[in-house]
């Protein structure tokens, strides 16, 4: 039997009496989006944009379009039976840290 520690561990979750350490911990924020026809080497990468064109992958990130949660996507990739002009999408994800 495993017995309790009073000082918890890192992969013990945090009670409330830690709220203050909690509130000041950084929030990363997942976004999944499309990326059109997986790139054979060398090739440009392409996106699924805001206005429904294609985003060349070195262009401005922002014209990308998201989703905040998995399931919105998987949503859209039914939406779209998997499918961007005839051409298969490929689910990408990215985390990132925002400032508080």
């Amino acid at each position: 039997m495993r017995s309790l520690s009073s000082s918890p561990k890192p992969s013990e979750a945090l009670t409330t009496n830690d709220a203050d350490t909690i509130s000041r911990v950084p929030i990363n924020s997942v976004r999944y989006y499309f990326e059109v026809d997986n790139p054979v080497d060398g090739n440009d990468r392409y996106f699924v944009g805001r206005d429904g064109k294609l985003v060349l992958g070195d262009s401005d990130l922002s014209r990308i379009r998201t989703f905040a949660t998995q399931r919105a996507a998987s949503q859209f990739f039914d939406l779209m039976n998997g499918r961007y002009g005839g051409r298969p999408l490929y689910q990408r994800s990215n985390i990132r840290k925002c400032d508080l």
